[in-house]
């Protein structure tokens, strides 16, 4: 039986997030920017991605979460890049996809190209990440979800 997948996703800045999800095949991937129809029944998985802005994923993917239309047993997972592993960014979007009674089944992160703010002075922080092994990582992990 053939899963389908879908990605929603936002990425700015120094485009961490898409550069990893677009390393996928066989994923519908869909930009929250032109985010026209928000029937995703279709999906037997659906993945929220996002970089971090100002220590949390972006509002336009935390919307698109409580607003998107999906059947009874998708399930769902959490995808983000950060330049600064220092805490768990996915919270707010696991309370909006708890609060929905979602299927939620994981989420995977790596480290994302970050020169905000103090990092600027030093010409940015994880400079070459996403690197080959977050997206071997991450594509492992896609495969897993898939597997459950």
């Amino acid at each position: 039986m053939n899963k389908k997948i879908a990605i929603i996703y936002t990425s700015f800045h120094h485009m961490n997030t898409e550069r990893l999800i677009f390393s996928l095949d066989d994923v519908d991937i869909f930009n929250t920017t032109k985010l026209n129809n928000l029937n995703f029944s279709k999906y037997d998985y659906i993945g929220f991605a996002s970089g971090i802005y100002y220590g949390e994923m972006s509002k336009n993917i935390l919307d698109a979460a409580r607003k998107i239309i999906l059947k009874d047993s998708a399930k769902v997972f959490i995808v983000y890049t950060c330049g600064i592993c220092l805490k768990n960014y996915s919270k707010s979007m696991e309370h909006i996809l708890n609060s929905r009674n979602l299927d939620y089944i994981g989420e995977f992160s790596c480290r994302g190209y970050d020169n905000y703010g103090p990092f600027k002075i030093f010409g940015g922080i994880s400079k070459k990440h996403p690197t080959q092994n977050d997206i071997t990582n991450f594509k492992k992990f896609i495969y897993e979800i898939q597997n459950l």
